[in-house]
């Protein structure tokens, strides 16, 4: 009887210790992005330490997923990243691969090509959680494959941010025919006054460095002129941004 059992524990060690943790699955997807976007704040203050990485939203299993490169600021600054956000424009419908190592996803393949380690994160900017509004401002937003991207948002399940999805691929292709696809009507009715703004009105940045005869008035006035003529326009203008050296301010025409 003590034989048995010695054997049955050294063959019990035996087999334990030819037991080995099996490595994760590793695999790679396709992805349409329903956004990518640059985060870019590299000084140090009080509340805050320097950051700078990319962030990609996409839809997987009717939620928005969200990961951000493991980059630093030195990185960014090699690949000429600033913080002017007409440099820095976020895009709708880059084609990524994400590499994942288990569930998690570890790597990312940009559009271009370029390779980065990803983690997983909150989609900190309110692209898909802001109410949609009649007037957005997409000059500093860029856009393609809509079509990819408007299948990814139809699979979203929040109503809001299945609408809200919808609502820029509608203004970018100007075509309110993609609101008729949204869950809530009221969602519908300013999807549709948004595309129908967009024929009619049209929102320009205007800046000043230095220039103490500079008059926001008058520089809308002349936009009015040379591409609205013959046309019944008005003019109304933002709250100015001040800088450095100068000030920024929009202006936004409306027309008959």
């Amino acid at each position: 009887m003590k034989l048995l059992l010695g054997c049955t524990i050294l063959l019990v060690i035996l087999v334990a210790g030819c037991t080995t943790e099996q490595p994760s699955e590793v695999k790679q997807i396709d992805k349409t992005a329903l956004i990518s976007y640059t985060e870019f704040f590299c000084y140090f203050t009080e509340q805050s330490a320097p950051y700078a990485y990319f962030s990609f939203a996409y839809q997987e299993n009717g939620e928005i997923e969200s990961v951000k490169t493991k980059t630093t600021c030195n990185d960014l600054v090699r690949l000429g990243v600033s913080n002017e956000a007409s440099k820095n424009q976020p895009l709708f419908g880059e084609q990524i691969k994400l590499i994942f190592t288990g569930d998690r996803p570890t790597k990312i393949i940009r559009e271009n090509g370029d390779i980065y380690e990803v983690e997983e994160s909150e989609l900190i900017r309110s692209f898909f959680t802001s109410p949609i509004t009649i007037y957005d401002n997409l000059n500093y937003f860029r856009n393609s494959n809509s079509g990819k991207v408007i299948e990814e948002c139809l699979l979203i399940n929040q109503d809001n941010k299945h609408d809200r999805c919808l609502s820029y691929q509608a203004e970018f292709l100007q075509d309110d025919t993609i609101c008729n696809k949204m869950k809530i009507n009221a969602n519908q009715d300013l999807c549709k006054q948004a595309v129908q703004n967009l024929k009619t009105v049209e929102i320009v940045e205007l800046c000043e460095v230095e220039n103490p005869l500079f008059d926001p008035r008058k520089e809308c006035q002349k936009i009015i002129d040379q591409n609205y003529s013959g046309r019944e326009c008005t003019f109304e203008l933002g709250d100015v941004n001040w800088m450095p050296l100068g000030s920024c301010r929009y202006c936004t025409i409306s027309c008959k």
